[in-house]
């Protein structure tokens, strides 16, 4: 390697790391990104917890219109479910 290629490579090293420096985002984004994630997590689990509660009350429709030892089976699966957090 010649003078000229080691003075490339440290001149691209250079402006890699000033790019990467300034192009780093602030505390104010990282705390709206923090902000988003964690609304997009709740939106999750309120959706979570109301699927758990349409599972359950098709399932209890469900229990009105079937033999005794369907319904056993099903609603000990309805209340495992209702138990999970």
């Amino acid at each position: 390697m010649d003078k000229n290629t080691i003075t490339g490579f440290v001149l691209i090293g250079i402006v890699l790391l000033v790019f990467s420096w300034i192009n780093r985002p602030t505390p104010e984004q990282i705390e709206a990104q923090r902000r988003y994630q964690d609304s997009i997590a709740h939106i999750e689990q309120v959706q979570q917890q109301e699927w758990q509660a349409s599972q359950l009350e098709t399932t209890n429709d469900r229990c009105k219109d079937y033999p005794i030892r369907y319904v056993k089976h099903v609603c000990r699966q309805a209340m495992a479910l209702s138990q999970q957090p």
